[in-house]
């Protein structure tokens, strides 16, 4: 059976972003109150999905596809790379925890002595990015939402971060865009030899 509710779930924290876009730099309690709300409703959408989840099946559940991309290379195979979200129980597990810890996280951030507002945007995009790859189901676009989740952590970490920041920002970007090198090198390979990103 295919719904939206994964992608109104993964996708959920972009509500956020866009109202604290609009929203006024100094206005430092509202927008650690957007913040915070705008955790909740991926957190509310986790145990709906979690509701609808059939622990005695198989496989994965709660699935969207949607053709996305498709030309054809002139081999024996055509390239189509379809958006494709997904859940089994492990990664149910993982979407929960991630929108558990975000909230919380959110809470932990009261702290926050500066530009509230674009660490919340950060903040949301990140977790955007982590519900992604936990959803994914092709290798484009669990590759997609990984990437989308080193930019954020980047300017979190340098900017927001403790002792030697800009330090650890740098070498957190360092060595996870070489891990994303050799991940999408690994990706490509293995689209050549089974004509298929899943």
């Amino acid at each position: 059976m295919s719904s939206s509710l994964l992608s109104l779930l993964v996708f959920s924290p972009l509500l956020g972003i866009i109202v604290l876009a609009f929203m006024p730099k100094t206005n430092e309690k509202g927008i650690k109150a957007i913040g915070f709300i705008a955790t909740l409703v991926p957190l509310l959408l986790s145990f709906v999905a979690y509701s609808q989840f059939d622990f005695a099946g198989k496989g994965v559940q709660l699935a969207e596809k949607v053709n996305w991309i498709s030309f054809n290379l002139g081999g024996d195979f055509p390239f189509v790379i379809n958006y494709e979200l997904g859940l089994n129980g492990l990664s149910l597990v993982l979407v929960i925890l991630t929108t558990v810890v975000a909230s919380l996280a959110a809470i932990a951030s009261v702290y926050i002595k500066k530009e509230w507002k674009g660490f919340f945007m950060l903040f949301l995009l990140l977790e955007l990015g982590m519900l992604g790859v936990f959803a994914a189901q092709n290798t484009v676009l669990f590759f997609i939402f990984f990437e989308i989740t080193l930019i954020p952590t980047f300017f979190l970490v340098g900017k927001w971060g403790y002792e030697e920041r800009v330090r650890a920002a740098y070498n957190f970007l360092i060595y996870n865009g070489l891990g994303s090198a050799i991940l999408l090198i690994v990706f490509a390979l293995l689209f050549a030899k089974t004509g298929t990103v899943n």
